[in-house]
């Protein structure tokens, strides 16, 4: 019976996509390499922060990880190896609406 099942469904199994809004905001943490980097009225144009340490923050946001980088980068005037963001929880989406 399964098998069946599985028959059935495998033309749309492919076929998934998620599509978000930005409603959907994601648990994101923002490391950077130097303290002074981190500036709060950048951070919140992009999302909801909290200090997570001394160099990182935890919050949420409807960007992307690349977006949040990428962001960052030009207003921070900054190069890609001083922030790394990562999904919170082990690269899992944790997500809310």
């Amino acid at each position: 019976m399964l098998k069946a099942i599985l028959s059935k469904l495998k033309p749309f199994l492919g076929t998934f996509q998620l599509h978000l809004d930005k409603n959907i905001e994601f648990d994101y943490f923002i490391i950077f390499k130097d303290e002074k980097n981190i500036f709060w009225e950048i951070l919140n144009q992009i999302g909801k922060w909290n200090y997570y340490g001394k160099k990182a923050v935890r919050g949420w946001s409807s960007l992307s990880k690349e977006d949040i980088k990428q962001f960052l980068m030009k207003h921070l005037k900054c190069n890609e190896d001083t922030i790394d963001v990562i999904n919170a929880n082990n690269e899992l989406f944790r997500m809310r609406f």
